[in-house]
């Protein structure tokens, strides 16, 4: 199952909700402000591109969250997987 054909049009929310998580990940210093930066940037990157509608979608990647897990890795290597930490992908 895959649940993109929804996510794509909740994209906007998801990412303010993921930007969100990374400065408060800064805050409790599990990451640092620079790495809170760059996961913030690559984000903002990534809603550019939902929005022009040139962002890679894979349905194989089956929702939203690891749609951008996979490209937050690409452009950053381990550090994108970062944004995960402390939350479950259903949060």
């Amino acid at each position: 199952t895959q649940g993109i054909d929804v996510d794509r049009y909740l994209y906007d929310q998801e990412i303010r909700v993921q930007k969100a998580w990374a400065k408060a990940l800064a805050e409790s210093k599990y990451l640092t402000s620079s790495e809170a930066q760059q996961l913030v940037s690559t984000l903002e990157k990534a809603r550019l591109k939902m929005e022009e509608d040139s962002f890679p979608w894979r349905f194989e990647d089956e929702d939203i969250h690891m749609n951008l897990e996979r490209y937050m890795t690409t452009e950053l290597g381990e550090l994108g997987k970062k944004i995960h930490l402390g939350r479950s992908r259903n949060d």
